[in-house]
């Protein structure tokens, strides 16, 4: 008795059994505590909290027998199966896969990738797309979702396109559609069929504004717009964009932005709509280099002249963007013919050059931003202007982030249209954001400090609520006001929209 208590001592105050480790050729890692291998079949069985690592994908199971046979080698896991990769988690009770070619067969799949649960009989994987065999659907976590989509089969072509047969859509557990097939797109630089959407301007009241991307090939591009407001002619245009990169594809729409355009859309400290100082300025740090011709009637130019519209009969634009130790730069160089309301077309050119800076730690919590643009013009007459902005924002605890930034600018000539010319030389903006999880709230004032007076105030409310996201978005420069709501998907299409996943 004695020693058998003295035996459960010392097992007790023992360390841990050490976990062993194994590479085989293919990129394949195995961790076990137990191995049996049978040479004779070519076989190893590894049991005891295996985990396999093949790529950016993780697997752990309870057993993993791995067949060595150099003609057809292959594994299979058997055992609270669960396989985590960059795009979420999937378990199943059974995985048989091919470490070298990458390919692999779970049955009674379950994945989960950000708040999207995603249901399968059987999941055959392979380098260029998944098969998805009795699947269902839904990111509501509710015990009876508000909706799930149902499939007889689904083929995910990652960062291309997603095709559903048999597809069925349920409301709160019941059937109100079944559709023979369907597709959508997952290639981030395209936006596919979008429905048109309701919006308010000032002095128009509310107007349908619809816009879409399409690929027609891997390098190009065709993107619509329409509006149409009370009070106002209908805005139209199409613009064909082919890009230069051929087989390296960026992660935004290929089409460049318009002279138009809001001049610093995008920049987290000028639009509410931006997340965060992170996401500020995104375009000057895809790779773009493409050529584009369109043409475009009656549209506002971002509020930059007020109760005017611009018209383009032909409108071409060579856009070239990298990032250059470090910075982010786009250049654009463009020649169109255009008019200013009714009036009659006038041929210029315009050059545009842009840099920006990543977020750079200054002290703990607080970054600096930094932007500078450069743009010239030539037609009836020869102008340009430069404008420079620095911006700093503070994040003290998670949920709180303020921020502020003042821009300078200089401009020299007679611009030959009113849009051409700098509407402020000297203002500041200040922003705060509340993230609350599922409720969001970002403030923005602008100030001008040459008139004194404040300009510009945006704000914009998100409330999630189940599986569905609540927006109340207000601009008043350029004139916005939009309520609406979207579907909550994380991360998740982001990593689908991927062409190569890599393992962070």
């Amino acid at each position: 008795m004695v020693k058998t208590a003295l035996a459960v001592t010392l097992l007790a105050g023992a360390p841990p059994m050490q976990r062993k480790h194994i590479e085989y050729p293919g990129q394949l890692t195995v961790e076990f505590h137990h191995q049996l291998s049978k040479p004779a079949e070519q076989l190893v069985v590894f049991d005891g909290g295996v985990k396999a690592i093949f790529g950016p994908t993780t697997l752990e199971c309870d057993q993993l027998t791995l067949h060595l046979d150099p003609t057809k080698s292959y594994g299979e896991a058997v055992g609270h199966v669960t396989l985590n990769d960059p795009i979420g988690q999937a378990t199943g009770d059974r995985l048989q896969f091919n470490w070298k070619d990458k390919t692999g067969i779970l049955t009674n799949a379950n994945m989960h990738g950000g708040n999207l649960k995603v249901s399968a009989q059987t999941v055959y994987i392979s380098p260029s797309h998944w098969d998805f065999i009795g699947t269902s659907g839904t990111n509501c976590s509710l015990k009876r979702p508000v909706y799930q989509i149902n499939a007889e089969s689904a083929r995910v072509y990652p960062g291309r396109r997603a095709d559903l047969h048999g597809v069925s859509l349920k409301i709160f557990g019941e059937q109100v559609l079944k559709v023979p097939k369907t597709s959508f797109s997952l290639d981030p630089r395209e936006t596919g069929f979008n429905p048109p959407s309701f919006t308010t301007r000032q002095g128009s009241g509310l107007g349908i504004t619809w816009a879409n991307t399409f690929l027609i090939n891997p390098h190009t591009s065709i993107f619509s717009a329409f509006n149409l407001f009370k009070r106002e002619y209908p805005t139209y245009g199409l613009v064909v964009t082919d890009s230069l990169l051929k087989g390296k594809a960026g992660r935004l729409a290929i089409t460049p932005r318009s002279d138009l355009d809001e001049r610093q859309g995008g920049n987290y400290f000028e639009d509410v709509s931006v997340k965060g100082p992170r996401d500020s300025n995104r375009v000057m740090f895809d790779t773009r280099n493409s050529v584009s011709a369109g043409f475009t009637y009656n549209r506002n130019a971002a509020d930059r002249d007020p109760g005017h519209t611009y018209s383009k009969a032909l409108d071409v634009d060579y856009e070239f963007g990298h990032t250059i130790l470090g910075l982010g730069t786009n250049f654009q160089f463009r020649a169109h013919s255009v008019r200013r309301d009714r009036g009659s077309f006038k041929n210029q050119g315009q050059a545009f050059v842009s840099i920006a800076t990543k977020p750079m730690d200054l002290i703990p919590y607080t970054s600096l931003i930094a932007r500078g643009d450069v743009a010239g013009y030539v037609g009836e007459s020869t102008s340009g202007w430069a404008q420079g902005q620095a911006g700093v924002f503070a994040e003290p605890v998670n949920f709180l982030r303020f921020s502020g930034a003042y821009t300078v600018g200089v401009q020299s000539g007679t611009a030959q249209f009113p849009i051409d010319a700098l509407e402020r030389s000297h203002y500041f903006a200040l922003r705060g954001d509340l993230d609350f999880g599922e409720t969001h709230f970002s403030l923005i004032h602008k100030f001008d400090t040459d008139s004194r007076q404040w300009y510009d105030r945006e704000y914009m409310i998100t409330q999630g609520i189940g599986c569905v996201e609540l927006f109340v978005r207000y601009r008043k420069q350029p004139s916005d006001y939009r309520i609406g709501l979207t579907l909550k998907f994380d991360n998740f299409l982001q990593s689908l929209q991927d062409r190569e996943i890599k393992r962070p």
